[in-house]
This record gives structure tokens, sequence and C-alpha cells, in this order.
């Protein structure tokens, strides 16, 4: 203990003997666990006997305070015998301080010895539980019976004689709240007892409870119920639980709102519990039950959906939904012809009024996609609905498992690698439409996750349907995005679509685009992005492939006239220098020396240089071992492209995925390419409408896509498409936004404050009377649960056909290789 904390330690130790310095004593005991550590002995010899000595006259605070510290002192055993001194807290005048001593009392039982419970603990149970107590003793008691009953040193015999006929005799308690408390107790009772004592006078008191007259003791029962089934033998459970629990279930619809909550929550344990003791009748009648449940106020009248209590059915279809996984697991496993039941269940949740059980839908829908396996092409419909769904909740539930759920659909059929069918193409537009209206919007963070998720396209869609329709979109976004963690994510996903894309002529048009709008960028931003480019590219690719197509543009950005972009490369150098091998790279091994000699004679930036500095550092002391391991590792990777360039199939890690190895053609060369390859600036890339089939054009349209009438002569690019609803002007100043509000209202603008990209295009915003989600409440009733409002309808498109074709695109693919997951260190993070 240094100087200041022994003069702290003796200035609170001295304080206690002082009258009126009670922050000071709640000071002392409330860092009583440090002192602990700090000086045990001068603890236990000095300041416990103080503090017992205070406790007398002591305040409510001092006791409660006290209270928590011995807690945490008999917990971990400390040497002074505190448990006296916890028993006399417990009967102190004031209410609060007593039960903060009794909270001590419940919490330390399992740190008791057997002496001290059969001596102390159960007679003061005794004398606690008896009717002349107030109603917080005898809730105390209940769940002293129940710490007891599960005390390490007690067996099923005592706990038969000791506790079972105390909590039998609380169980018939007049005070409601007294048998709701003890009835959740019965659990541990029922786990003290074992299997083979869990029946009789046990069974008949939880019997008694479930017959009664108070809902929240029915309610506690069928928790109780639930909890007891691992400490119950089969035929206790179609004897007696079993038909419990169908006389709950019938009456909990009749009477009260509580029960049926409790049911539904509990529904899943229930099915899983009692899966051995059900009867075919007996397992059709629950999952009607289940049905009702889930559609638990959703009454028609009239075309409308009404309810008597919107909060209690809300939670009751919420619970229903969190059940999915496991009442699907038992139909399947029990009742296999009552499927489409469970599809009709699942449909009404999946387009529940309330978004809140819409998000709790989608929240499991990988693991009923997985559970309904070759069954689940049912569920694309759905699926399709959710991520059109109007709330951000429910995009977001859904967006966080959208990868996994797209490779257990092509892993049962619904998609497909090879051939772009019908399905494909509704999943393809309802995913664009999410990224469309995520991108028009501001959670910024929903549409990086959404980008990170596009990373396992390639597993669950042919190449040439994702470069179609995907890749110009995430195009879109790393060139136009305004948040740069979504524009970083937007290029490594455009990397993933590079490495496993099967034609070398999409390759190059990616690899130019990505050139040309990033690192030949005129903003300092969009620099900074192609260099945040290569560094996944360094994780993704082999160092051949990297040394091919992105070594030299990055070495173009080390003469950047802004600092930071050249501080960015110099971070890069260390990599840069460790993928060279001479003699072959000399060429760009001189290159790299002539970078680093500028940076070390010319720079001025003392930030660069000090980065600069470090990474020379950082590639002197590179160990032998760390390039042994660089070396196996690009071995591995060269070996990968090698067998996918020569067509041979590789081991099966994720999916059977095989792309063409790029092109040796080289695309090193200065700024003047630009001219040369005729890659427009813009993000998108336009093209005729005419060339495209009917079905295609309305894969657009239905995504509220307008299609662009211009052409372009140059070679094969995917279909174009812009958005029409707004055009996003970067850079504008303070000046041109004063001016844009002093604009006079028109119908096309909008006045009102603009962030730094502005949209020229302001749209005259309409409710989409027919997509509206509400509870559809009385004009009586007001319900505290939020309900999914009406999404602003953002295009003019919505009055066009939606139908789809019947004719799937198929497109010619050769073997494809296996897609391995690349995963960056931030998102590991």
């Amino acid at each position: 203990m240094d100087k200041e904390s022994r003069y702290i330690f003796d200035l609170n130790l001295d304080s206690l003997d002082l009258v009126g310095d009670d922050i000071q004593k709640l000071s002392v005991i409330q860092n009583l666990p440090q002192l602990l550590q700090t000086d045990p002995n001068q603890t236990y010899s000095r300041i416990i006997p103080k503090i017992l000595q205070e406790l007398p006259n002591a305040s409510c605070e001092f006791h409660v305070l006290v209270s928590k510290a011995f807690k945490i002192l008999m917990e971990k055993q400390a040497p002074p015998n505190l448990f006296h001194t916890v028993l006399q807290g417990i009967d102190v005048r004031d209410s609060i301080a007593a039960s903060a001593w009794m909270d001590t009392l419940i919490a330390i039982i399992p740190v008791l010895s057997e002496t001290q419970i059969k001596q102390e603990i159960i007679r003061l149970v005794n004398h606690k539980s008896l009717l002349s107590q107030p109603v917080l003793s005898r809730i105390a008691s209940c769940k002293l019976l129940g710490k007891i009953a599960v005390h390490k040193d007690l067996d099923s015999t005592d706990v038969k004689r000791d506790v079972l006929p105390l909590a039998q005799s609380l169980c018939q308690d007049c005070h409601p709240e007294v048998r709701t408390v003890m009835c959740s107790q019965l659990a541990h009772v029922a786990q003290g007892l074992g299997t083979s004592l869990v029946k009789g006078t046990l069974l008949a008191s939880l019997v008694e409870l479930g017959s009664d007259e108070n809902m929240y003791v029915r309610a506690a029962s069928v928790s109780s119920i639930v909890q007891i089934f691992p400490y119950s033998s089969l035929d206790v459970k179609k004897a007696t639980l079993l038909p419990l629990l169908k006389q709950l279930c019938e009456r909990s619809l009749k009477q009260d709102e509580l029960t049926p909550a409790t049911l539904s929550k509990e529904i899943g344990r229930i099915f899983e519990g009692l899966q051995h003791a059900f009867t075919a009748t007996e397992a059709l009648w629950f999952l009607n039950f289940y049905k009702k449940l889930a559609t638990k106020g959703l009454v028609s009248e009239g075309g409308e959906l009404t309810g008597a209590d919107p909060n209690m059915e809300v939670t009751c279809r919420q619970h229903a939904a969190v059940n999915l996984p496991m009442v699907s697991s038992f139909t399947f496993a029990v009742l296999p012809t009552q499927t489409d039941t469970l599809y009709t269940i699942f449909t009404g949740l999946a387009a529940d009024p309330c978004y809140i059980v819409r998000r709790t839908v989608a929240g499991c829908l990988s693991a009923v996609i997985n559970i309904f396996g070759v069954n689940s092409k049912i569920l694309k419909k759905d699926f399709v609905r959710l991520l059109q769904d109007d709330s951000e909740e429910v995009l977001s539930s859904l967006v966080q498992q959208l990868g996994v759920t797209l490779e257990l659909f092509a892993q049962y059929g619904t998609l497909s690698r090879q051939t772009a069918s019908p399905d494909t193409v509704d999943i393809g537009r309802a995913m664009l439409k999410c990224q469309f209206e995520l991108t028009s919007g501001n959670n910024w963070r929903l549409l990086m996750h959404l980008l990170h998720q596009l990373e396992y396209l390639p597993n669950c869609m042919p190449p040439d349907f994702i470069h179609q329709h995907f890749t110009p979109f995430v195009l879109n976004c790393a060139v136009q995005g305004r948040a740069r963690p979504v524009r970083a994510q937007a290029v490594r996903t455009l990397l993933i679509f590079l490495r496993y894309n099967g034609k070398e002529m999409q390759r190059r048009w990616l690899r130019d685009n990505l050139v040309q709008q990033l690192c030949r960028s005129d903003s300092y931003y969009t620099r900074l992005i192609y260099i945040r480019l290569c560094k996944s590219a360094i994780e993704i690719f082999s160092d051949k492939y990297f040394k091919d197509y992105f070594f030299d543009h990055l070495l173009d950005l080390a003469g950047d006239p802004v600092p930071n972009i050249r501080l960015c490369v110099a971070n890069l150098f260390a990599f840069l220098k460790q993928m060279l091998v001479l003699p072959e790279d000399k060429l760009l091994n001189e290159r790299l020396n002539d970078a680093m000699r500028k940076y070390a004679n010319d720079e001025e930036d003392r930030d660069v240089i000090q980065v600069f500095q470090s990474k020379m550092k950082e590639m002197k002391n590179v160990s032998t071992d760390a390039k042994d391991e660089y070396k196996k590792e690009q071995k591995r990777r060269r070996e990968e492209e090698d067998k996918i360039n020569s067509g041979s199939k590789p081991m099966v890690i994720v999916a059977d995925i095989r792309t063409l190895s790029p092109s040796s053609a080289n695309l090193h060369g200065d700024r003047s390419r630009k001219a040369a390859t005729g890659v427009s600036s813009k993000t998108s890339v336009q093209g005729s409408p005419s060339d495209m089939t009917i079905l295609e054009q309305h894969f657009y349209i239905d995504a509220g896509i307008s299609l662009s009438t211009k052409t372009d002569s140059e070679q094969p690019r995917p279909k174009v498409y812009q958005i029409k609803q707004e055009t996003w002007t970067n850079n504008v100043t303070d000046d041109d936004k004063v001016n844009m509000r002093k604009l006079p209202n028109k119908e096309n603008r909008v006045n009102k404050r603009h962030s730094s990209i502005i949209s020229e295009t302001c749209f005259k915003k309409q409710e989409k009377a027919n997509n509206r989600r509400s509870l559809n409440l009385p004009s009586k009733t007001v319900s505290r649960i939020p309900i999914s409002q009406t999404k602003l309808n953002r295009a003019t498109t919505d009055n066009t056909s939606k139908t789809t074709a019947s004719v799937p695109i198929t497109v010619r693919t050769s073997q494809l290789p296996v897609l391995k997951r690349h995963v960056s260190p931030e998102t590991k993070k």
C-alpha cells in the first residue's frame, strides 16, 4: 500500500469514531472489498469490528450498504463469522433495511454449512412462514425454501422431511402473491426431491395452483410445470402434467390475457418436453392451440383487425414467433403431415400487422428454413415480403442473417449458382429494392451490413446475374456513398464479386471502373477508398494477382499532392515490399524503390515522414518465421488460383463454386489511359433497354429503378439502370444551400435544410394506402405497442405492372470453384 492509500485508509478508519460523518462511513463500507484486498489483516481487525459497533444505531442507508458488503465477504468465505449478524439484521425495524438483509441471507444460502441450514435457517423459515407474519416475510420464506432444496449438503430425504411440508403450506397461503412466488420455487423443490419422489403431494399442489382463481398464479403454474419436466418420469407427464396443461390452455382462451402470453412463451419447451408423451391426436390439438396463440387478437370483422388488449395480444404473438423454430422441429418430427398448417402459421406471423412480430420472425427465419429443408421453397414468398418491409427494424433483423439465409436457400434448391430461375429473379429484385431503400435513407450502418452480406451472393446466384444486377448498384455505393464505412465495405464486396466472376470481359470491366472512378478520381476521399480497396485486395487475392492489377495503380498514389494519401500509401510499403520476388519483379521493385526514395528525400510532411520511418524499421525487423509463414500462405493461394484456372475441382469448403483465373493482360499504365479505355467516370453505365427481354425490364421496374434510353457501343456491360428518383450532388457550398432555401415552394422542390449532399430532384411524398400496416385499433383503445408506419412513396413507378415471366434466365457457366470466405480484421471485430 502506497503512502497516499495508507493515508486515506487511516483517515477513513478514524472517521468512523466521529459523530455526523455519515458520508465518510458510507465511503468506507462501499470500499470494503477493495480494502480487504489491499490489507486484509487491518480490515478484519479494525474496520469490521467498528462496522459491527455502528450497526445497532445506524441509518437505513448504512444497513443496506453493510448488507451488500457482507454478502460479498461471505460469498468469498472470509474469516469473520458474519452469519449471526445477518440473522440479526433481518429483525431490524426499518422494512427496507430488513428486506436488504433478507436478500443477503437468500444469496448466501449456498455457502452455509449443513448444520447452519438445519439448525438456523429451517427454524427461521418455520417462523417467517406463519400466517401471522407479514406478506413480505412469507414471500422471503418461499425464496429461502427454493435455495435450501437445492443445497449441496442436503439429500432428497432431508428435502422431503424439512422442505416439502413448508412448501405445501405456502402453496395454500391466503395471499395470491405468496402462492405465485411459491409456485415459481416448486421446480427447485422437485430438483431436490429427485425424479423418484416428484409425485403425490407435490403434484397435487401443482394441480391446485393450476386451477387457482388468480391469473398470476395460473401463469406461474405454467412456467413451473415446464421447469419440472426434467425431473418427471414419462408416466407422470402422461398422467398428470399433460392433462393439466391442456386444461390450462382451454381455460386461458376464455378467461384472462396473462396466461396465453405465458403459454405462448413456454409453448416451444412444452412441445419439446412432452414430445414422447403426446399421442397423435393430442399433438394435433396442441398445434392448433399454437395456431390460435399466433393469431391472438387478429379477429376479422368487416375486413379490419381488432383486439381487446393490444399490448398482451402483441406480446402473445411475439412469443409465438420466438418459438417458431422449436414448433417447426416438433411438427416435422411428430406431425409430418401437418406442414401446411405450420406454413399457414408462419405466413400469418411473417405478415403480422405489428412490426415487433415481423422483426421476431425475420430474426429466426434462417433457423426455420434449415428445419423445413427441401420444403423451404414455399418460404420464399415470405422472405421476399420481409425484404420489402417498410420497417427498418424488420430489415435490420433480417439483414443480420441474410447471407446464411441465402446459402440455405441455395443448399435446398431454391437458388442456384448455375441458372437464374424465377425464384432467383424474385429474390434478386427484392434485395435490390431493399438496397435502394437503404441507400436513399439515413441508416448507413444497416446499409453497410447489407453490403457485407452480399459477399455470400456468389455461393447462391450465377455470376452473370450478379454482374448484371448487383455489381452496378454496389459500385454506385463505392463511388457515391455518403458514409466512409459504407464505401469501404462496398469495395470489399466488389472484390469478392471480382474473384468469383467467371468471365474475363466482366472482370476487366470491373477492374477498369475501379481504377477510373476510385484511383483516378478528383476527390481526395474517393482516392482514400481505393487505398482501402488495396488493403482488402491483399487479404483476398494472391500476391501475383495483386501485382498484376493493383500494384502499379497504388504506387501512382504515392506521389499524390494530398499528404494524407501519401501517409496511407506509406502504411502499405511493408506489404508491398514483402510480396516482391526478384528477379521476376525487377520493374515493380524499381518503382517501389523510387517511391520510397522520394519519401526519404523529398517528403516535407512530418507525419508522413514519421510513418514512413516506422515502416522502414518494420521491414528490417521481419522475422524469418513470419516470412516463411507468408510464403506458405501465398503458395496456397496461388495453387488455388492455378486449380481455378486449370478447371480442376477444388475441395468444397462453403459451396461448389468456381471461377476462371484473370488473364495475364497487364493493365499497368499512367493516367492517360483513362481516355484510351473509353470507360465513363460516371457510376451508372448507360445501355439500351431495347436489348433487354420483357422479364429483364420488369426486373428493374419492379425494383423501383428506371431504365436509360442511351446506347453504348462499348463491350458488354451490366444491364444499365440509373436512380430516377434522386440525383445526388457532392461538395455543395454553404452559399448554394442558402440560395436553395430561398427558392419558392414548388411541386418538385421542398424548402428545408440540406446536408452536404443535396437532392437535386425533390419528389412528392405519397402514402401507400394499399400497403398500410397497423393494428387498426378501436377508437377507444390506446396501445402502447409501437406500430409500423406506412412508408412514404419515393418513386413514381408504383402503378407499373409487377408480373413475373415464367421463362428463367439461363446462364452458361463452366464448372465453378468453391467460394472461400475472406474476412477482414475490421469485420472480425
